[in-house]
This record gives C-alpha cells, sequence and structure tokens, in this order.
C-alpha cells in the first residue's frame, strides 16, 4: 500500500548508542538511505519495501545499510542496528543483497518492554536479539556482569558499588561535570 501524501508517522521512538526502534503508524516519505542497517516488521500484515532495483513484500524484511529504500506498510516495528555492532554482525541477513525478506519471532515482548518507563538498554538489546534470533554473545567478564545486574537492581547505595569495586565517576580523577558510574577499568572511557 502507498502511502499517501502528508501521512504523518505516528508512534514511538527508542534510542540508544548502536540501536534504534521505531513503534508505530509509518508516514510517506521519500526513498531514502541509512547508515544502519534496519529490519522493518509489519505489525498489521507484510510490508512492502522498494529498494534502487527492486520492490520486495514480506512479513519482516532486513534492510542493509547505505541502501536506497522506501517502506510501504501501515503499523511497524523498525529496529536500526549500528553497522559495527555485535548485533548487525551477528545478522547473517546482511550480506551483498540490500533487501532480504527474514523470519522473526513474536514482537509482543518487545513492543510490552517499549511500553516501560526508563527501560534499560541491556534489557532492550537482549529483546532485540531475541526477536532477531541472535545468540547472546560470549559471556561477559563477571565483573560487568555485576555491574550490569547491580545498574538493572537500580543499586545506587555507595557501599553496595563500592562492593562491586565501582566509584562514582566524579572522584578527583573525572571533571566534575560526570556525574556517571563507571567500572574502574572503564574508566578512561566515554560511553
Amino acid at each position: 500500500m502507498v502511502i499517501p501524501e502528508g501521512v504523518c508517522w505516528r508512534g514511538k521512538a527508542w534510542v540508544s548508542p548502536g540501536l534504534g526502534i521505531f513503534l508505530g503508524r509509518a508516514g510517506s516519505h521519500d526513498r531514502h538511505s541509512h547508515m544502519a542497517h534496519q529490519v522493518t516488521i509489519g505489525l498489521s500484515g507484510q510490508v512492502t519495501v522498494r529498494g534502487p532495483s527492486q520492490a520486495l513484500s514480506a512479513p519482516a524484511i532486513c534492510i542493509k545499510a547505505g541502501t536506497l529504500h522506501q517502506i510501504e506498510g501501515t503499523e511497524v516495528l523498525s529496529i536500526y542496528l549500528d553497522a559495527l555492532s555485535e548485533e548487525a554482525r551477528a545478522m547473517s541477513c546482511i550480506s551483498a543483497a540490500q533487501l532480504v525478506s527474514i523470519s522473526v519471532g513474536n514482537t509482543f515482548a518487545i513492543e510490552q518492554l517499549l511500553e516501560t518507563p526508563e527501560v534499560s538498554a541491556h534489557l532492550v538489546r537482549e529483546e532485540v536479539r531475541r526477536l532477531l534470533g541472535l545468540k547472546t554473545p560470549q559471556g561477559a567478564d563477571p565483573r560487568m556482569r555485576a555491574v550490569l545486574q547491580a545498574l538493572e537492581e537500580r543499586h545506587d547505595d555507595r557501599i553496595r558499588l563500592a562492593e562491586l569495586g565501582i566509584r562514582p565517576a566524579n572522584t578527583p580523577s573525572w571533571p566534575r561535570r560526570q556525574r556517571r558510574w563507571c567500572p574502574p577499568d572503564l574508566s578512561g572511557h566515554h560511553f
């Protein structure tokens, strides 16, 4: 279905480093491209994507980064993956083809997760991996797992965080304006 001119996009957008999601009604737009790979899932039937040399209709379509495209559909879930992310590297559909039909899991869980106020990037990333059928990366450093768990549990107790080896980022080695919590090994990196 071609979207009539002047129809606005409506929905929700969620963004974190390396990952973006749009959930809602696609509006009118011209052909365009992104620096990110895009997976678009039709929520009310198939979605059609018009590329530079082909049009493809399917329940879910993977659009390679840099591909000129235009989406035709109404209710969609679009996931944007940084081309250098672990998720993008794990996607077998990202190959020489610019548009590829893919299978995905049920979108209900991610739709519900996006309704959650202040949902963590870690939870959303894990749900995106599940939806796209991607394997979870090899186990992270146990210290990072402890840090992520503490952050998920919203520990802001200095004693508990100190037990994990986390220090406030506004200690003398950091500029005063920064107020992030950072594990000691990562204190020189910016996120």
